[in-house]
């Protein structure tokens, strides 16, 4: 089936042809590279036009036999052209050049199918003149016709049986005219396809050349240089035909009002009209009542295939009161005489045509019927559903933006799969809320509808009930790291989708998702306890399915903040609760904490530490120290720890008020990568000084861990500063430890490999010390200094240290005792073979300048 009318690439998908096609299912809307596209569906289409005529973007197009037509003549096939009578009044000036310059290119033959239009007119009368015939349609517009084939066949018995006046001419001009030529059709309309491809046409007309793609055919021709008429002379009212109410007046001039003839305009997209069309043909016809429809709302004069630019309607109407007035002055047409008594224009008229045998020029017309798909009304209701039309208002808007009358439509459309939802701007203003107010990945609501939620709550009376709680998934960006952002994704997914179901239940309760995986909760204050407890053990089938660390649910931290009504808006709220919250994260014994006044002043004092510190590192005022290493058995140097310090204007302020900062706010990384490249670019500075260096070792905190590159990173920094891989120590307190087990075993397997040493700090403050030495591969460790202090007095103690020792030596692991001070606990490390000492027994910390003093003279 040929594509007659179709989309080219201009459409945006503005849905105008949807909402004057008559046809559900003609236009089909389709998603192509992201952009609604409308398809012009071929089966369903009954050519009427009205797209083109709509379309403001030139995204609408056909095609006609324009091409063909002028091809076959240069190939010297045998054509002769039937001229629909609208030309002549639509391009009275060149009409007769045009005719002049067809014939200068081959065509045999010209007719004016207003000779046709009077044939139709003597059939029609002949139908009138026999008494058994009632009312009915007249044929004479192809569109009506298609449709009433195609989609209500029930009207085809109130069609008239009479050949279109263009297939009227045609016949005349091959059975009485004896003209064997092809017949091409210049036409203002594509409907025509649809008479001239029906099967049973029997091929009397072979084109349909439409008057636009004629006249951009021959954009270049001065039709002023040729002169030509047509071979049948102009004759008759048949010249008023392609203006709403030529046939009724044609036929009144015969037979005045002995019947009634209804000129109308029906627009088959609205269903009032179509509704008429069966009132017509149901009670009108049967009642000796006669149609002249048309689909064009100013006549064939206006149709589709028109370059109207050319031309208005004021020039139309006059052109057609000047025929008429011609014809009707015209004394030797004695039909047309309007003083002549009615019955004798009849007479005559029907003399004229007294030859034809009205047989010939009458057809059947056939059931084509294209029955829709009923959607049912589960269907339906589904379709809406999934519209987010949950209730009758909504399913009732009937906004036309689809290009439907009625959201109904539309969900018929949808089932048929002539549309798609994302062509609902109802959906998609829904979908862009839900965007704009969830999580994407999640589908919890988000900040968005926390901060609104949160200010009503905070508006009503009964606030003081509520509370508010931010979580947050301990190390999962660990779990990320492990099994990947996909199946990361997927246990986030789980775990909110599980949250949901035991938050959200009495009114104004639900669970957010801010951000990563920071949730906020708001829900009444006797719930929070055991809010905490359940969302803290949620079971977990996709932590089951990755094999992660052997455990089933993820642990959570919590800050949670009670309502008390003092608030000023939102930002107070927010403000504590993420007060509350880094507390949380500098504490990570405790993982929950309720705000209180205490927090409040610490987390203040801790923001002006974190914001002072970056000013800090920006103007030089952070520092590195050196605490030696001392092998006690031989008195002489054999390494260093570096340690920062903060001189801030003046006041030294000690690691232990600002690292902790550094920790929650995850400067620490910063800070450690800073005094690794100190300590490098210093150590670069004493081996040109050709000073024998000895190994320095530098804290790097757990934060690390969760980037698989810093071991590269730290590589990185040793060789740009040239510095032997063995004279760098990288320490790793016991603390941060267990809850990375497998992230800290990568990164020192990558520093063993690269030579570089890796020491366990603080060993002894944590709960798992013996499992360190199991699953890690260290090469030192460092013995917490507060293990040191008990062992001089408690012998239980110094039974401990000496089996972590002997453990060590057997696992190849060098032992730094830290935090010694006394001769009493040095006696005691040496009985116990604990030989290389850092402490203030041989040296506090020690400036660049002392440091490098020492490391000249390394004896003590």
């Amino acid at each position: 089936m040929k594509h007659y009318i179709y989309t080219n690439d201009n459409c945006i998908g503005c849905n105008h042809c949807i909402s004057v096609c008559p046809i559900p299912g003609a236009n089909i809307a389709e998603k192509t590279n992201n952009k609604n596209h409308i398809r012009v569906n071929t089966s369903k289409c009954i050519l009427c036009g009205q797209c083109l005529n709509v379309c403001k973007h030139d995204a609408r197009s056909y095609i006609d036999d324009s091409e063909k037509f002028f091809q076959d003549l240069k190939d010297g096939a045998d054509i002769s052209v039937a001229i629909d009578p609208s030309f002549f009044v639509d391009y009275p000036n060149i009409a007769n050049g045009v005719l002049g310059y067809l014939r200068s290119i081959g065509v045999k033959n010209i007719y004016n199918v207003s000779y046709g239009a009077n044939i139709f007119t003597w059939a029609l009368l002949e139908y009138f003149l026999d008494d058994n015939n009632t009312g009915g349609i007249f044929p004479n517009c192809p569109t009506i016709v298609n449709y009433i084939e195609k989609y209500m066949p029930s009207v085809i018995p109130a069609l008239v049986p009479i050949r279109s006046p263009l297939f009227c001419l045609a016949i005349y001009a091959r059975k009485y005219l004896k003209d064997t030529n092809k017949i091409a059709f210049l036409s203002p309309c594509v409907a025509h396809f649809s008479e001239i491809d029906d099967a049973y046409s029997d091929g009397l007309v072979s084109y349909n050349v439409t008057f636009e793609h004629f006249f951009k055919s021959l954009k270049d021709i001065d039709f002023n240089l040729y002169y030509s008429e047509s071979d049948i002379p102009d004759y008759g009212l048949g010249a008023l035909y392609p203006f709403p109410g030529g046939i009724k007046e044609n036929l009144e001039h015969f037979i005045g009002y002995e019947k009634t003839i209804v000129s109308k305009n029906l627009v088959l997209y609205n269903k009032s009209d179509v509704d008429s069309l069966k009132s017509i043909a149901e009670y009108n016809c049967t009642k000796g009542v006669f149609f002249e429809l048309l689909n064009c709302s100013n006549g064939c004069n206006f149709g589709p295939c028109i370059d109207k630019s050319s031309f208005s309607i004021d020039k139309v109407v006059e052109q057609h009161q000047c025929i008429r007035f011609n014809m009707l002055q015209n004394g030797n047409l004695k039909e047309y005489a309007r003083e002549m008594p009615r019955a004798e224009r009849l007479e005559f008229f029907r003399n004229k045509f007294k030859d034809l045998n009205l047989h010939d020029f009458q057809r059947e017309f056939h059931n084509k019927y294209l029955k829709p798909f009923k959607a049912p009304k589960e269907i339906i209701d589904e379709i809406f559903i999934r519209m987010h039309k949950n209730t009758e208002e909504s399913r009732h808007i009937d906004c036309h933006s689809c290009g439907y009358n009625s959201c109904y439509q539309m969900a018929e459309a949808i089932a048929n799969g002539y549309n798609n939802i994302e062509n609902c701007v109802q959906f998609e203003k829904k979908e862009n809320y839900k965007l704009f107010t969830s999580d994407q990945l999640t589908g919890l609501p988000n900040k968005y509808l926390f901060i609104k939620d949160l200010s009503d709550i905070l508006a009503a009376e009964n606030r003081q009930n509520f509370a508010v709680m931010q979580i947050n998934i301990k190390n999962f960006i660990f779990i990320n790291q492990q099994v990947g952002f996909i199946k990361g994704n997927d246990i986030l997914v789980e775990y909110a989708s599980k949250a949901k179901e035991i938050v959200d239940g009495a009114e104004n309760e639900k669970i957010y998702l801010l951000n990563g995986n920071n949730f906020y909760i708001i829900a009444k204050k006797e719930r929070m306890n055991d809010l905490f407890y359940k969302l803290n053990h949620i079971e977990l089938v996709s932590l089951k399915q990755n094999q992660i660390a052997d455990i089933n649910s993820l642990s959570i931290r919590a800050a949670l903040y009670n309502i008390t009504g003092d608030e000023k808006n939102t930002d107070t709220v927010i403000d504590r609760i993420s007060t509350t919250y880094f507390t949380v994260r500098s504490t990570p014994s405790k993982d929950l904490v309720v705000y209180d006044q205490d927090i409040a002043k610490k987390v203040s004092q801790s923001i002006a530490i974190s914001q002072h510190i970056q000013k800090a590192l920006l103007n030089n005022s952070l520092y590195v120290v050196y605490q030696p290493k001392v092998n006690q058995l031989t008195n002489k140097l054999v390494g260093a720890e570096a340690l920062i310090r903060w001189n801030n204007n003046g006041t030294v302020i000690p690691p232990d008020k600002f690292i902790p900062v550094c920790e929650s706010t995850g400067f620490v990384k910063r800070l450690d990568f800073f005094m690794l490249n100190q300590v490098c670019k210093k150590m670069g500075e004493w081996k040109k000084k050709n000073i024998e260096l000895v190994p320095v070792s530098v804290n790097f905190s757990k934060q690390h861990l969760m980037h698989q590159e810093v071991a590269e990173r730290i590589c990185n920094i040793i060789d740009f500063w040239k510095i032997p891989h063995n004279f760098i120590e990288i320490e790793f307190t016991e603390t941060s430890i267990a809850e990375e087990k497998e992230l800290l075993s990568n990164t020192i397997a990558v520093l063993k490999e690269k030579g570089i040493s890796v020491s366990v700090d603080d060993f002894g403050s944590g709960y798992s010390s013996l499992n360190l030495l199991q699953d890690f591969n260290f090469d030192v460790l460092k013995l917490d200094k507060s293990l040191i202090k008990t062992i001089v007095e408690n012998n239980r103690a110094r039974i401990v240290i000496a089996n972590v020792i002997n453990m060590a030596n057997a696992l190849n692991m060098s032992i730094i005792a830290e935090g010694v001070e006394t001769k009493e606990e040095l006696m005691t490390l040496k009985n116990l073979n604990c030989n290389v000492i850092q402490g203030f027994i041989f040296d506090k910390p020690l400036s660049v300048e002392e440091f490098e003093q020492r490391l000249i003279n390394k004896q003590y």
